[in-house]
């Protein structure tokens, strides 16, 4: 039976699954981010392929060809980043010419929510993204600028919100909020002067600013302002991205909305305000439970692959067995 690659590459981590075209999903590895944007074409294609010879070792075998393999990579955002990856993976070995398709990690995340129902997800891991498709298969995108020009209320959004806050409190232009102390904490300096040099130095510093956001929904959990202030900042960009989404295609008895990524399903304070925000920006949606993660809508997507033009409903049940 044909074997099939799935990827779901993302700006903290990349996991790779070996699954059979019966969908039977067989091994998994993991690795390192593969954002090349942040952390480079080489090192996201090195994170690549060491989680695909991690998934294959567990299996007590060295990696081999597959009849397809269908990479869903964060920062995937234009068609030439895509052929880009595209050629990069392919040099590798990765897979044969024309086996191999590249899109961007929404496509994971779409179809681990709905399994290829029309619908809107709305991603918040690392970075943030929405992505919608209806009933006439037409779709629409909003976000996925990546950390310089976007992710707002996203990980990276939340932890740097949160730090720009504790640096005006260093300077006493802000006060009455524990970020500035947890911050000096977390970044393990004493010194709020040395916040640049550990920011600005030492290559990419997504994944630590990132973290951080950890750390500030726990204070604005235990009610601490200036956490609970960068929260509720956070929840009005994400419900914006639904809203463009929501109003530019078409969903008769309204959309249903997905939430994913660890930070949109972190539970209190952050989940329910998102999702109370959500709903008063757009009255007519209805948020769902997704039918899976993003890892189950990277094998599903590979699945596709080696059923080329099979209705939705009649793809083989996912199911794991590692």
């Amino acid at each position: 039976m044909n074997t099939l690659l799935a990827i779901d590459g993302g700006g903290t981590g990349t996991r790779v699954f070996l699954l059979y075209e019966d969908g039977r999903v067989i091994a998994r590895g993991d690795s390192g981010p593969s954002n090349f944007h942040n952390a480079g074409e080489q090192e996201a294609v090195d994170h690549i392929c060491q989680a695909v010879r991690r998934a294959f070792s567990s299996l007590g075998k060295s990696p081999s060809q597959v009849a397809g393999v269908f990479a869903g990579l964060a920062a995937m955002k234009s068609s030439a980043d895509r052929a880009r990856m595209t050629a990069a993976l392919e040099s590798r070995g990765l897979a044969v010419p024309g086996s191999l398709v590249v899109q961007s990690d929404v496509f994971n995340a779409h179809a681990g929510g709905f399994a290829g129902a029309p619908g809107i997800v709305v991603i918040a891991g690392t970075g943030s993204f929405c992505f919608g498709r209806d009933s006439l298969n037409q779709t629409s995108a909003c976000g996925g600028w990546g950390w310089f020009l976007g992710d707002e209320g996203a990980a990276f959004g939340l932890g740097a919100d949160a730090l720009r806050r504790a640096v005006r409190a260093a300077d006493g232009r802000e006060a009455g909020s524990a970020l500035l102390a947890s911050a000096l904490s977390f970044f393990q300096i004493t010194d709020p002067d040395e916040i640049p040099a550990r920011l600005y130095s030492g290559g990419n510093r997504t994944p630590a600013v990132a973290a951080f956001a950890e750390v500030v929904i726990q204070l604005a959990r235990e009610g601490d302002a200036g956490a609970l202030g960068v929260l509720e900042k956070g929840v009005q960009h994400l419900a914006e991205l639904v809203a463009v989404v929501d109003s530019q295609l078409q969903f008769p008895e309204g959309a249903e909305v997905v939430l994913l990524g660890g930070c949109a399903r972190s539970g209190a304070p952050y989940q329910p305000l998102l999702e109370q925000t959500i709903r008063y920006r757009c009255p007519g949606i209805r948020l769902v439970e997704p039918r899976g993660d993003s890892e189950f809508g990277a094998c599903w997507n590979a699945l596709r692959l080696a059923h080329p033009g099979l209705p939705v409903a009649d793809l083989p049940d996912i199911s794991r067995h590692y």
